[in-house]
């Protein structure tokens, strides 16, 4: 799994590779948002926000740039990449 960091918060980008389903880390996350990164706790939430949302897909599109294909994919099979951001629990 890819992340990237946002000021001190790591971001996750849940996108399968484009394809039409969600990982299943994704539905994990959502289930239990407690998590860890390494040996840190964190507890993650989904961006909602759709101006926050664009800003974190284009640096997620920055640090790898096949999320901006994986999106097409992904939008194609009627499915909106979720983004994550962890803070620390």
């Amino acid at each position: 799994m890819t992340y990237f960091h946002d000021g001190p918060d790591p971001i996750l980008v849940a996108s399968n590779g484009g394809k039409a389903n969600h990982p299943s880390w994704c539905h994990n996350l959502r289930a239990h948002p407690e998590c860890e990164l390494g040996d840190e706790p964190f507890v993650a939430a989904e961006v909602t926000d759709e101006d926050e949302y664009e800003r974190l897909f284009a640096l997620a599109s920055r640090v790898f740039a096949g999320y901006a294909e994986y999106r097409i994919k992904a939008t194609a099979a009627g499915r909106r990449i979720p983004v994550f951001r962890l803070t620390p629990h």
